[in-house]
């Protein structure tokens, strides 16, 4: 249930029920759809006390979890990427390494160590899920010394990567 909904919600559809809300809710206050359809299941599972089991309520929780759980997880897939914090003395060589072999962009900026007091080069990169193992292949061939961070970006805008939707008018 949780993909088939992720999907048709993952594209734009509904199915008439309370997804309608969810996605208004999506819309107008950012909330997560699977979150925002649990929260609804809840309630219906909570006037359900009154003629089903609470080890029956329960089990739907779990199951209506689960799926909120795939439909958040399918939507988010779609604009999600991975952030890269690059620290290296080669930081100019490694940002035109990622241009010319991966054809992302990367931001190029100043820092200085806290505790060495040391300028280097911090280069932030954003890239697919799978574009990170090569990523750091081609990072620590160039500085084997690097150090760098790789975090979850849930929602990832711009050019190279989705903007549609925020391009789309809002309704009046």
């Amino acid at each position: 249930v949780g993909v088939g909904l992720g999907l048709i919600f993952r594209f734009g559809g509904t199915t008439g029920g309370t997804d309608i809300l969810a996605r208004l809710c999506q819309k107008y206050l950012g909330w997560k759809m699977g979150r925002t359809l649990f929260g609804a299941d809840l309630v219906v599972l909570a006037v359900s006390l009154g003629y089903l089991s609470v080890e029956q309520v329960l089990y739907t929780v779990v199951a209506v979890f689960v799926g909120a759980r795939i439909i958040d997880f399918l939507q988010e897939s779609s604009r999600s990427a991975q952030a890269v914090l690059v620290i290296s003395d080669r930081g100019p060589e490694i940002a035109r390494q990622i241009i010319e072999k991966l054809h992302r962009g990367a931001t190029l900026l100043h820092g200085e160590g806290a505790y060495s007091k040391q300028h280097k080069a911090v280069l932030h990169v954003v890239v697919g899920r799978s574009e990170v193992l090569e990523l750091k292949r081609l990072i620590l061939a160039i500085d084997p010394a690097a150090f760098f961070s790789v975090t979850e970006a849930n929602e990832v805008a711009g050019e190279g990567f989705t903007l549609d939707e925020y391009r789309r008018p809002l309704a009046a």
